[in-house]
């Protein structure tokens, strides 16, 4: 499966890198010098300094071609609440996307799945997040995820989710996942 990862920060950078270990993955920073590095040394120096990068992880800073190598794949949106709004409205209008961030968006105090059904209505979209740490992820170690999922396009995300053996508590509500996820990080 083609998956595209929209961001590489810590934890897009993990979750690139357990799925390049069964899919072709291709990881896109929007820093273009980040990503002549990252391709060049083979790791995240920014945030994953002590983990080498998969050689079949690709790297790129070219956003067309992360959302063509997507295209009958899976899209994976790796950024801040504060960039979901911008990378969800970049998307070709029958996308489907997911995202790992989680809370609410500053100024209009929206969730992630209110941000997708207000720019996106009907096409399919979800939420994947801790309790887990990035670094887990990436050293492959036993973790879980929760996820809520619109329609069935994340189906891929689930496929990799179980094959890296990480455990997936399933949440009905993505409200429910958002707030738990945002009130964890108070804590």
């Amino acid at each position: 499966m083609n998956i595209s990862m929209l961001g590489a920060g810590a934890w897009g950078t993990a979750l690139a890198m357990a799925a390049a270990q069964r899919h072709d993955v291709l990881l896109w920073t929007r820093d273009v010098q980040q990503a002549v590095q990252m391709d060049a040394q083979r790791r995240n120096d920014r945030y994953l300094p002590e983990l080498p990068l998969p050689a079949a992880l690709r790297i790129s800073a070219d956003h067309d071609a992360a959302l063509r190598h997507a295209q009958d794949g899976l899209l994976v949106i790796a950024a801040p609440m504060a960039a979901l709004r911008e990378r969800l409205a970049a998307l070709p209008a029958d996308m489907p996307a997911l995202w790992l961030c989680k809370g609410f968006e500053a100024g209009s105090g929206e969730l992630g799945h209110e941000i997708a059904r207000d720019l996106r209505p009907g096409v399919a979209a979800g939420v994947l997040s801790g309790p887990s740490f990035a670094l887990e992820v990436a050293r492959e170690q036993p973790t879980a995820l929760a996820n809520h999922l619109k329609q069935t396009a994340a189906t891929g995300l689930i496929v990799l989710v179980r094959a890296q053996m990480l455990g997936q508590l399933l949440l009905e509500r993505a409200a429910g996942l958002h707030v738990q996820r945002a009130v964890d990080r108070l804590v």
